[in-house]
């Protein structure tokens, strides 16, 4: 099944799904890929992946970039909730 790709109305970006990313074929990593650079930024609601997902996913656009020094550090969580589940105070 093809990913239904939406345009958010604002100046670039689209809203892709119909499509569980841990899990494309062919054809759907192709829609993707075109709509990329249609639209620059793509917003896929509901993805719930794992590390090894979110990293094989990332290698389909290329190699990786570290953020950090450490090799095997290949994601960077990014979040506005601390460990305990409480959400940082904005500021």
């Amino acid at each position: 099944m093809q990913p239904t790709v939406t345009p958010t109305g604002a100046t670039l970006g689209a809203t892709v799904t119909g499509i569980a990313l841990a899990a494309m074929d062919g054809g759907a990593w192709r829609a993707v890929e075109d709509a990329f650079h249609e639209y620059g930024v793509l917003i896929f609601p509901g993805q719930n992946m794992s590390e090894n997902e979110q990293i094989a996913f990332a290698r389909r656009f290329g190699e990786l970039e570290l953020l950090r020094d450490d090799p095997d550090a290949k994601t960077v969580t990014i979040g506005n909730r601390k460990d305990s589940g409480e959400t940082f105070a904005p500021g």
